[in-house]
């Protein structure tokens, strides 16, 4: 077959690979007859493979060279070939694994193959190429010894990782140059050149000698990923004695050695640890795939860990796992898990950048991504089937072997750690026999000076779990040394020592944010700050200057929330604030900016908002730190809560079903807060918190009911006969009060029930203390019981008292939340219809005077009137006078929408004069609830208190800060309006007989 022929057949099937390519298929076509012509002319053509793959690249190049005239048709031709075989190793490569996948060769093992293939051929070939154009760039008698080796994945071919290490005598120039000339060509012909390891070591551009290693790594652990690389070194070309003494001298120093000081190979494991911890932790975006960030560096990392740790020479990670799987058989699953996950997630990196761009991020939104995954699919064996497209099937699998992924370097994490803490030099430094000596025995360092100087060696890496947990014990040994040892330094040593323990922390900020909850254990001594505030302090100044703090903090927020969330309980408000500082600036990445914005949330819960308000979220946050990342989220919240609800019944006992229905209660009553606090219509927030209040009530009383009976030795039955109904606020369709006023009532006189009745109330008070409420068992003052039979509330009601009109408030308003509809209707007939309707003429009288009276002693405009409940026009008046009218008009319905309706359609004349008072009882409530949720859970409110109240009901300067004078100004005149049209109302004749 003709050249022109089998290249067109090449031509062909490799305009169906990425963009990418089309370089090299420029590259051939610009020069491919000339170098053919030449051969030919030469009598070589039959020495250099250009139909097919090649046998001996070396040898080939070298003919090439041979019959070139000058050096820029040298490079040409070298230029030419090496595009030509590129192009033949990858539809080599593809066809071998189409071929395996065809004949039922497991996928797995099929996609190793590939790799390993495509690994080894573009190794060999870039090496061997590289290798060519240095000779044509300096000549061997100007070379100094050295060595390139390859520090990188084999089959990158975005670009190619390689160090330089040369012998550092005087030629070392004339290499830098020679190297520079290799890269501007491998730029223009073949992968990019970097050169990581030469930017960080030494004094030269691309070369750097084993002196100048030993002298950048002797002081300490630097930079761990230059390590990574020193340690997945392969020699590519040069001295191989060289690279021999490069390994003895620099790599093998982070190898696990049990007869030898393993301080670099405990960095090492630091360094890398914290990585992979880092990309477990890691999230993987809805929008795109990332085969490297989200799999791949996570399994190669645990692949070099395994590495130092087992001694193993090679640089194939596949190679690695097969020793791995030999010489750690405890762990052979956890291996046979990495493998096939590094073998799935590469092959479909690097089938996607052979099908579609050089780019490591795969992004749905980007035209003919969808196109692209569909030939990568088919390429690893997939294939359509109905309405699922082989890229769904591609992308499902994906996201199952980024969770297997995971899964096995969470279990590979546990398991070193322990081999680090067995041969960590901090184990015996904190070992319990060391520290009983006192500081003051002969030969006892200070603790805290020698655990900072060790610190100082790893200075960079972020895994010290295993030094928190010495310091985190039960019997605090090692943190009272240590701060004893602190504490006796001289003030500017101490100082010192703490900004170098600032310095350690501030490359971990996970680590040492657990490190200071930890100092939070400590005790204050009169008169100082906390070592914890002191640290703290420190800390969140050096964080500041930072580049990303507020990544960082978000971050550790999105994977460790608990954690953030006792941090922040231990701050002071000052703290706070200085830690929201560093969350300001808005974040490039979406998703971790919305997490940004969620822990600012986290931030104003804890500090912006009342302790009656905290109170609950407290509760909260500690009981259900599970919840914490949905905080933000009140329809999630509530999902929660009615699962808690909806769960009751399968509680294997009352005391899980009692804190179930806490957990529900305070879930409720912290979601409406916020979202009160959010705006939320007023409405809305009365009759989901009753709703939710009552059905709390409602379950408890169940419970309780259900617990006494199990507790007796023979049955008893209400018989309907008992109700439990809510007065005052909560009657009213009131929220956020902090107590429950209940009237419980029996219609029987039966001591056994009344006796039966009590202890279930009592428990039933006892679990609602537990929520922070306070319950106001109405009577039990006057008969010395929970529960009111009916006969002792008849013979109350009859007796002679001036303040006999408020308990007749408390009845009148009372609302059933447990009983019988005839036990509802027996309490209106025989109590509301009996003792209030029916004795108005006495009942309404005393209402009026106590108004009166209120009114005459009020001084309008003063510190006083600053009162939602008792002010002139207030609450208290508002639901006053609507008492009245319920008893004048025999009216059942409670105090709130219904009522005023009908009352607008019985008084068409005062229909203004009520939606006055409608609009008067919302907005004070409105104020009412949003003060007790924001500054204090008073009545009685400061001006200065008013600004989250003033914001949230839209009185606001240009700035969207809180105008609290305006909010003070509306306050005084709608109340002051509510005011004028009660008195009105009472001196005129709306309380005559309604119209029809």
């Amino acid at each position: 077959m003709l050249f022109a022929d089998a290249y067109s057949r090449v031509e062909a099937q490799a305009s169906e690979l990425g963009n990418y390519h089309r370089k090299f298929l420029f590259f051939v076509s610009k020069t491919k007859n000339k170098l053919l012509q030449r051969l030919e002319t030469e009598g070589v053509y039959d020495q250099v493979h250009l139909r097919t793959p090649a046998v001996d690249l070396a040898a080939e190049m070298d003919v090439i060279r041979s019959v070139s005239q000058d050096s820029k048709e040298t490079l040409d031709f070298l230029g030419c070939y090496f595009a030509i075989q590129l192009l033949h190793m990858k539809l080599r490569t593809l066809s071998v694994m189409t071929m395996e996948l065809t004949a039922g060769k497991p996928r797995i093992d099929a996609y190793r193959s590939f790799l390993l293939s495509v690994g080894d051929r573009f190794e060999q070939l870039t090496s061997i190429y590289m290798e060519k154009l240095l000779d044509i760039f300096i000549a061997p008698e100007d070379r100094p010894e050295f060595v390139v080796f390859n520090c990188g994945t084999k089959a990158d071919q975005d670009d190619i990782d390689i160090g330089v290490v040369d012998d550092g005598s005087n030629k070392r120039k004339a290499l830098n140059r020679a190297i520079a000339k290799l890269i501007r060509e491998m730029i223009r012909r073949a992968s990019p050149l970097h050169l990581y390891l030469s930017e960080h070591v030494g004094s030269m551009s691309y070369t750097a000698s084993i002196d100048e290693y030993e002298e950048l790594l002797e002081t300490g652990i630097h930079d761990f990923i230059i390590i990574n690389e020193m340690i997945g070194a392969t020699p590519s070309f040069g001295s191989a004695a060289l690279f021999g003494e490069f390994q003895q001298r620099v790599t093998h120093r982070y190898y696990f050695d049990p007869d030898a000081d393993n301080r670099f190979h405990e960095g090492f494991l630091r360094g890398i640890l914290g990585e992979i911890r880092s990309l477990v932790i890691a999230g993987v975006k809805q929008d795109r795939i990332n085969p490297k960030n989200d799999g791949v560096r996570l399994l190669k990392a645990c692949v070099s860990v395994g590495k130092t740790i087992f001694q193993i020479e090679s640089a194939n990670p596949w190679k690695i796992l097969d020793a791995l799987r030999i010489q750690d058989r405890d762990r052979e699953a956890t291996y046979a898990q990495i493998d096939e996950a590094l073998s799935y997630l590469e092959t479909v990196r690097h089938l996607y950048q052979l099908y579609a761009a050089q780019e490591e991020e795969i992004c749905f939104d980007v035209a003919g991504t969808r196109e692209n995954l569909q030939s990568v699919a088919k390429a690893m064996g997939y294939r359509d089937r109905g309405f699922i497209t082989a890229s769904d099937h591609l992308l499902i699998h994906y996201s199952e072997t980024i969770e297997r992924a995971k899964t096995a370097a969470e279990h590979f994490l546990r398991d070193v750690t322990m081999q680090l803490k067995a041969m960590s030099s901090l184990t015996t430094m904190l070992s319990r026999g060391r520290l009983k000596r006192t500081p003051s025995d002969s030969g006892a360092g200070n603790l805290a000076l020698e655990v900072m100087k060790a610190l100082e060696f790893f200075k960079g890496t972020r895994f010290w779990d295993d030094l928190l947990e010495p310091f985190d014990r039960k019997d605090g040994i090692v943190l009272k040394r240590w701060t004893s040892d602190l504490m006796l330094l001289e003030p500017a040593t101490r100082a010192e020592t703490i900004a170098r323990y600032i310095d350690w922390g501030i490359y971990s900020p996970l680590t040492f944010t657990r490190f200071l909850l930890i100092l939070g254990k400590t005790k204050r001594r009169r008169g100082e700050a906390s070592l914890f505030e002191e640290f703290n302090t420190a800390f969140l100044s050096k964080l500041a200057e930072s580049q990303d703090p507020g990544g960082s903090m978000a971050r550790i927020f999105n994977h460790y929330p608990e954690l953030v969330n006792r941090y922040l309980m231990a701050l002071r408000e000052k703290d706070i604030e200085q830690f929201e500082g560093l969350l300001e600036t808005p974040l490039w990445d979406e998703e971790l900016n919305e997490v940004r914005q969620h822990l600012l949330h986290l931030c104003d819960l804890h500090h912006r908002y009342s302790r009656y308000f905290r109170r609950f979220f407290h509760r909260v946050v500690t009981k259900y730190p599970q919840y914490i990342p949905v905080l933000h989220d009140p329809a999630k919240l509530r999902q929660i809560a009615q699962g808690s609800m909806s769960n009751i019944d399968t509680m294997s006992t009352h005391k899980e079903s009692m804190e179930k229905m806490g957990e529900y209660f305070d879930l409720e009553f912290f979601r409406l807060g916020q979202q009160t606090l959010q705006g939320y219509p007023l409405p809305a927030i009365d009759r989901e918190f009753i709703e939710f209040s009552d059905t709390y009530l409602t379950n408890l009383f169940d419970v309780c009911k259900q617990e006494v009976k199990e507790s007796l030795d023979h049955p008893v039955r209400t018989q309907d006969l008992l109700g439990v109904f809510a007065t005052g606020g909560h009657a009213r369709h009131q929220a956020f009060d902090d107590d429950y006023d209940l009237v419980v009532l029996l219609d029987s006189d039966d001591a056994e029930i009344l006796d039966f009745s009590a202890r279930v109330l009592t428990r039933v008070n006892r679990e609602i203390t537990k929520r922070g409420i306070m319950p106001h068992f109405r009577f039990a003052d006057y008969f010395g019981s929970f529960v009111t039979c009916f006969s002792q509330l008849h013979d109350f009601l009859t007796e002679e008292r001036e303040d006999r009109f408020i308990d007749q408030c408390q009845l009148l308003e009372a609302r059933m939340i447990v009983g019988s509809q005839h036990l509802q209707k027996e309490f209106e007939r025989r109590i509301v219809k009996r003792y209030i309707f029916d004795r108005q003429e006495q009942y309404i009288p005393d209402m009026v005077r106590e108004l009166k009276s209120r009114h005459d002693h009020a001084k309008p405009g003063g510190d006083e009137q600053l009162n939602f409940k008792e002010c002139t026009g207030g609450l208290r008046d508002i639901e006053m006078l609507l008492l009245i009218y319920k008893a004048r008009y025999r009216l059942l319905a409670p105090i709130g929408k219904e009522l005023f309706y009908t009352l607008e359609r019985m008084f068409p004349d005062y229909a203004r004069e009520f939606q006055v008072l409608k609009r008067a009882l919302d907005f004070t409530k409105q104020a009412r609830y949003l003060y007790r949720l924001s500054a204090s859970a008073d009545d009685s409110f400061v001006v200065d208190s008013l600004g989250t109240t003033a914001t949230a009901m839209d009185f606001t300067h240009e700035d969207g800060s809180g105008d609290v004078w305006a909010m003070k100004s509306a306050f005084k005149m709608i109340t002051w309006e509510a005011y004028e049209v009660i008195q009105k109302l009472l001196l005129n004749d709306a309380l005559v007989d309604p119209v029809g």
